[in-house]
Formats: C-alpha cells, structure tokens, sequence
C-alpha cells in the first residue's frame, strides 16, 4: 500500500517524510531482495528506547504515590511483546508490511514478535519525523496505550516471594485436592510466618496462589510499600 492517509488518521500524526513511515514498515526480508530500501530495525531500535522512557514517564505522572517495585513491574507489562502487538493489530499495521515474496509472508505478518517490532518502529519514525518531539510521541502513546493502564499486570505472587525474601519472612501455600460433581477442586492457603493468612477453593492450584498473593498484597499494600 502507497496511501498511509488511513494509517496516518490512526496514528494520529501525519508524516512529513512517507520514506520514513515506509522503511519503518519494511520487513528485513524485503530489504534482502530491495538492496536499495532500508528496513526497520534501526527505527525499531530507536521507538523501543523512547516507549520504555515515555511509559516509564506515564506512569510515574498517573500514580504519584506508587512505589518504584510497582512501578518498575508495571512498566514491564505494558512494555512488552503481547502488548505492541495487540496495537499493531488495531492499526493494521501489518496490512502496510513490506516483505519478501513466497511462503514466508504469512508467517512473517503472523508473528507477534514483527507486530511488536513494527509498531516500535513507527513510534521512532514518528519521533524522528517530528523533530524529536517527545511531548508529540509521548501523547500519541498514551492514546494507543490508554486501554491498557486500567490492567493489572503484577505477577503478585512474585512480588510477594521476591519482598519477603528480601527481608526473611517465610512464605509458603499448601494446597488440598479434592473431587467434587467429578471436577477437580483445590482448597490452597496462603502461611506467613508459619501462621495461616488466607484461603480459598478454586479449580486450579497455580490460579488459587496468585489470587491469594494479589488479596494479600491489596489489603497489606502500604504496610510492605
């Protein structure tokens, strides 16, 4: 596709320079047979340093009071793979992917891996067709980010082991299964301490230990942070 209007409308930024938006929407494989066009990866390179620095940004401005291990851990739930390439998804940007011909195309445009790549990639030719304009990127990120910053991305079973291990508190989960209507049901503690701090019955054992942790972690969250 030559017309980037539509791309251009979901982005929310019009380019200056189309060769630009273009090498960052061409796939290494193409420039392989195209010697004479660049591909992304210094683009993706360059939107994958300044996303890290916006959403860290973003989300020291959103939740002052939040300390730096959460902060820290929610950053890396929106900077990720899954993530960009969800957004990719929406923009389509893989509709405008240039590759090389033959069988590779699909599995090329398939993967969340070049998903991600690619919509870094135009996040670095936005920055650098906007004369490094952060403040224009950083909004253009908080719009294709904002349905995400309502999620909850902490692995609260970690931060929990990860803290008391810090600081010699024991941590541990005993779980019992038992059979009920021929499904498997699990009744999981939670012990701090050697002392019993919660339980609950749930279908799965690794499910049961994460909600747990997140219920512990929530009610006990200024006391550890």
């Amino acid at each position: 596709m030559n017309d980037f209007s539509e791309l251009e409308l979901a982005i929310g930024y019009i380019f200056h320079d189309k060769t630009l938006l273009r090498q960052a929407l061409t796939h290494p494989s193409y420039s392989n047979e195209h010697k004479d066009c660049p591909h992304y990866e210094r683009l993706e390179f360059l939107g994958d340093a300044v996303l890290d620095y916006i959403v860290g940004l973003i989300l020291f401005e959103t939740f002052p009071d939040m300390k730096e291990e959460f902060l820290t851990k929610f950053r890396a739930g929106l900077v990720q793979e899954k993530t960009f390439a969800e957004i990719a998804d929406k923009l389509r940007l893989t509709d405008y992917l240039r590759t090389s011909g033959g069988k590779q195309v699909r599995e090329i445009c398939s993967s969340s891996a070049v998903k991600c790549d690619i919509f870094e990639s135009v996040i670095g030719a936005v920055l650098l067709d906007s004369d490094k304009n952060i403040a224009l990127v950083k909004k253009i990120a908080e719009t294709q980010l904002a349905p995400y910053f309502h999620q909850d991305f902490t692995d609260y079973k970690s931060v929990l082991l990860e803290y008391c291990a810090k600081r010699g508190i024991t941590v541990a989960f005993q779980s019992e299964e038992s059979i009920v209507d021929k499904k498997s049901v699990f009744h999981v503690s939670l012990w701090i301490n050697g002392a019993e701090v919660a339980s609950l019955d749930s279908d799965g054992k690794k499910k049961a230990e994460k909600e747990l942790a997140k219920n512990y972690f929530q009610k006990n969250f200024y006391k550890l942070f």
